[in-house]
């Protein structure tokens, strides 16, 4: 049986690799960004939708997105994302 720590092992590495893999590739890192952007924005969404009172999100849910929407990779703060945040 897997522990949380093997898991989140097996996690890393697995995220690691993707990333490598992405920025090998003569425009991955442009998609890797790209796909953040996306997942970012539809986050916003999702955040706004539940703010409004459009979608009721249960708790825990609501506090995950919460944390995805004003935590991004160190790397990416400070640019267009950050925009979408305040608004």
């Amino acid at each position: 049986m897997q522990t949380d720590s093997d898991r989140e092992v097996m996690i890393e590495t697995h995220l690691e690799s993707l990333l490598r893999r992405a920025l090998e590739s003569e425009d991955g890192g442009t998609q890797f960004l790209a796909a953040y952007e996306r997942q970012a924005k539809a986050l916003e969404a999702v955040w706004e939708a539940h703010r409004r009172g459009a979608v009721q999100l249960p708790q825990s849910v609501a506090d995950k997105v919460e944390a995805a929407r004003t935590t991004p990779p160190r790397f990416l703060q400070g640019g267009i994302l950050d925009t979408i945040r305040t608004r």
